[in-house]
């Protein structure tokens, strides 16, 4: 993974608190506990309070954009 931001967010879904949803794969097989990840790349958290974590200041009318590219091997 590589992206210009300096921070990554890690989630393992056990499951969702107080709604109907359930995660399946396999055709249809349900999935085990904490079995799909997700990687969020953004600024570190709580940069607002820290000048060395990074902007995350987007003033009003203003437009960001951010680079993230995953690559895969399978040696």
């Amino acid at each position: 993974m590589h992206s210009d931001r300096n921070g990554l967010v890690v989630y393992t879904p056990e499951k969702i608190e107080g709604q109907n949803i359930s995660f399946s794969r396999d055709k249809g097989t349900l999935a085990n506990k904490n079995e799909g990840i997700a990687l969020e790349a953004q600024t570190l958290p709580d940069a607002i309070h820290h000048e060395n974590f990074g902007d995350i200041i987007l003033p009003r009318h203003s437009k960001q954009s951010y680079y993230i590219s995953f690559t895969f091997k399978n040696d």
